[in-house]
């Protein structure tokens, strides 16, 4: 009979903690985002400062973590993203956390290798991040073009002034005289054949001599054919453990480019126009012939009168009409992100 008293008693000691240790707990729910953008910062990490409780946020930045029901601090850490505190009631169950982009860049996830990736501070290698926005900020001739001053130590030289002409890229400084200098250069891990081509033009009108090729046949590249308002970023690895990676094509550093991909969250639209005119710099020029001179040149007076019949010689200016033209020019670029975990 004692025996049965006391388990009555322990069941009902048991049943009356119970709510009361379910009253101590609390769920508190909300989202990670950008403060810039708005968009959901994923896996994100929210924990309790002293305390046990950890919860990672999802794909589009919402989180759910089980709190004790007194006023506490949590810690917010996500990468790339400056670290915060925020405090928490006592009551409260729900919270939305801003977050701002780190300065120093120390947390960015960087890529080390066709398939790795490392944070910033924990690189080994000399890494460089050119963002998709300081790439397209301002119109350029080609990829190389738009890189010029952004690189530190890099060294940009363009080959012509042709479209896609191209240029040559020099990471590690010169490093030799014959063979090639050029870096090697990987689109969304794909390696990416960037040899100049020439199109033989001076093989049909010699306007650069009697040799096969010449700077006349203004040589393309393939690094030309990509859209720089489709790049998201452009990583530089210049030193030389960058060969441990790739191997001896990277003896002369890596420039690896990664193009944009959708993103899940609050849907966004970029707008970007540009306005403009196109002029030439400096035109060629041609030659404003006398009597005088043009008899010099065609060895007789007579034939200078036909085609000279006022002094000085009549002056069409063919490029200035070619190239005088000042009409606006217009460029429009539309993109959209944003979209759920399945649609992007």
């Amino acid at each position: 009979m004692r025996r049965r008293t006391m388990v009555s008693l322990a069941l009902m000691l048991s049943a009356a903690i119970a709510p009361a240790a379910r009253a101590q707990a609390r769920t508190l729910a909300g989202r990670v985002y950008d403060d810039a953008t708005q968009q959901g910062v994923p896996g994100a990490l929210i924990s309790v400062v002293n305390g046990k409780q950890v919860a990672q946020a999802g794909p589009d930045g919402r989180y759910r973590i089980n709190l004790p029901t007194t006023p506490l601090k949590l810690l917010v850490r996500g990468l790339g993203y400056k670290q915060r505190n925020a405090d928490v009631d006592a009551t409260q169950t729900t919270l939305d956390i801003a977050m701002t982009k780190e300065a120093l860049q120390l947390n960015e996830v960087v890529v080390t290798g066709t398939a790795t990736t490392q944070e910033r501070r924990n690189v080994a290698t000399a890494v460089t991040t050119v963002s998709g926005d300081q790439v397209s900020e301002a119109p350029s001739a080609s990829l190389e073009n738009a890189l010029q001053g952004k690189v530190v130590g890099a060294s940009i030289n363009m080959n012509s002034g042709a479209p896609g002409g191209g240029g040559q890229i020099q990471i590690r400084g010169v490093t030799s005289i014959l063979g090639n200098g050029q870096p090697l250069i990987v689109v969304d891990g794909v390696i990416f054949n960037n040899d100049a081509y020439s199109p033989g033009t001076n093989a049909v009108t010699r306007a650069g001599g009697s040799g096969a090729t010449s700077n006349q046949d203004n040589p393309v590249n393939r690094l030309a054919d990509l859209n720089p308002d489709e790049i998201e970023n452009i990583q530089v690895l210049k030193s030389a453990a960058a060969s441990a990676i790739y191997g001896s094509m990277a003896t002369n550093g890596v420039v690896l480019i990664t193009t944009k991909r959708g993103h899940s969250g609050v849907s966004q639209f970029h707008l970007s126009q540009r306005l403009g005119t196109n002029m030439a710099d400096r035109l060629l020029g041609s030659r404003h012939f006398t009597q005088a001179s043009l008899t010099e040149v065609l060895g007789s007076s007579t034939l200078a009168k036909q085609y000279c019949a006022s002094d000085p010689c009549p002056y069409y200016d063919y490029q200035g009409k070619l190239y005088g033209q000042r009409d606006i020019a217009y460029e429009t670029a539309l993109s959209m992100s944003g979209g759920t975990d399945v649609t992007k």
